[in-house]
Formats: C-alpha cells, structure tokens, sequence
C-alpha cells in the first residue's frame, strides 16, 4: 500500500512538473501604448498598466478582454478595444499588440522557451482553458465601459494633437502626407474632418481629405457637412458625385 502511494505521489509531481514546463508567457500592450484592463477568461488580471506581463499560462484558447483606460475630470473610464480569443503555445513566450480601433491584435514575436520552468514573477495568472469560460463582470469603482458600437473617432487630446502637427507643416505636401500617416491607424467624427479640412490651403488639397477620410469617418449620416467647408461649388459637385459610387 505504502509503495503504491508513493508512485501516485511520484506520477503527479510528473504531471505537475510537465505542465509547468509546458506553460506559456504573454506580453501585451496596446498600439498607442496606454494604459489598460485586462480580462482573461473572464477574470480582472491587472491594475492599469502600459504593459501586461503574465507568467504560467497554460497553453490554448482563451478569451481575452482589453479595456483602454482613459481619464476624464479626475475620473477613469474603460472603453473595450479588444474582445475575443487568443491562442498560446506551450513553452513559448509571446509579445503580442492590440490594435485598437480594429478590435483585432497582433503577434509581434513569439520565443520558443527551452530552459525548463518558467521564470515564477508576480503577478502570477494560472488560469486553464479546460475549465468553462467565465462570463467578464463589469468593472467596478471609478470604471465603465460605454457600449462600443463599432470604430470610435480619435479623443480630443490626440486629435489636438494631430490638428497641431498638421498646421506646423510649411508646406501643403508636408500637411497632406502627415494627414494620410494618421489616417492608416484612426477614426474621425465629420466634425472633425471639417476641421482638418481647414488647416489645408488649396481646394484640391481639401477635395483629397474629404474624400480620404470619408472611409474612416464614423458618423457618415453627417458627412454633408464637409461641404461647408469648401469655396467652389465644383469641390460640393465633386464630392457629391464621389459619395454615390460608395
């Protein structure tokens, strides 16, 4: 009896030992680099952070939840930017970016870890995809999370802030290419583009923006408005005929 218990216990510090060997670490952060919550599989597993490091993970699907923190009048507010799965691989250690306003992520690297355990850090996550998936709960406290309904349109500061860079070019080329850069990664409201609009000098150089940004303007119920913003009927023609082949 004794030398049977001593091979169950032996045959589970094997299986232990196995599955920590096989355990996966994740890096994540967000494409702009700002703070966030994360839920994975349902469970809070940080404090706001620009960089999320977790540590025995094992490997296979789970579901990851990515929560931009924002702060407003001295209060937070979460926005979801990411909600799905995300899929490890034992003894490997990924980096992984969320790009947000596309509720997708990427795997910039991927190690393969072949030292044995993995290096124990805290916050230590153990969580097991063969267990069922936990429904996320709200955050709690100074936290919310408005209901996204698709791409949000850039904040006021990062628009500002573009808004800024664009009227410091010296030339109209130099406007137009650091408009077409911000454009590849983010959203505008119509209100927004009309004021983009402005900070461009000649009406071809408006006419190209309108149209640029048409595609990735988030509010396009209000998109007349970038008319008002133009000197020549011919520009309202124009952007008119290019709106109905959309």
């Amino acid at each position: 009896m004794k030398r049977l218990l001593i091979l169950a216990l032996f045959a589970a510090s094997i299986q232990v030992a196995d599955a920590a060997q096989n355990t996966a670490i994740l890096h994540l952060q967000l494409q702009d680099k700002g703070q966030m919550k994360i839920l994975l599989d349902g469970r809070e597993t940080t404090t706001k952070s620009t960089v999320a490091n977790f540590n025995n993970i094992y490997p296979g699907r789970h579901f990851l939840e990515v929560y931009r923190v924002n702060k407003e009048w001295g209060h937070f507010y979460a926005t979801n930017v990411y909600r799905g799965t995300i899929n490890l691989t034992g003894n490997t250690e990924s980096f992984v970016t969320v790009l947000t306003g596309l509720n997708k992520i990427k795997f910039d690297r991927i190690v393969a870890i072949n030292t044995g355990y993995p290096e124990q850090e805290t916050p230590q996550v153990f969580l097991d995809p063969r267990l069922p998936i936990v429904p996320a709960t709200e955050p709690h406290g100074h936290y919310y999370e408005p209901v996204p309904c698709g791409p949000m349109a850039m904040t006021a500061t990062d628009f500002q802030l573009l808004k800024q860079t664009i009227g410091n070019g010296s030339f109209e080329s130099t406007r137009l290419a650091i408009f077409k850069q911000a454009l590849a990664y983010n959203y505008f409201t119509t209100a927004q583009v009309c004021k983009l609009i402005d900070e461009f000098w000649f009406e071809n150089s408006k006419l190209e923006v309108a149209k640029l940004a048409y595609p990735k303007t988030i509010d396009p119920n209000n998109y007349y408005l970038v008319n008002n913003s133009f000197s020549f009927s011919s520009s309202v023609n124009e952007l008119g005929d290019f709106l109905a082949m959309r």
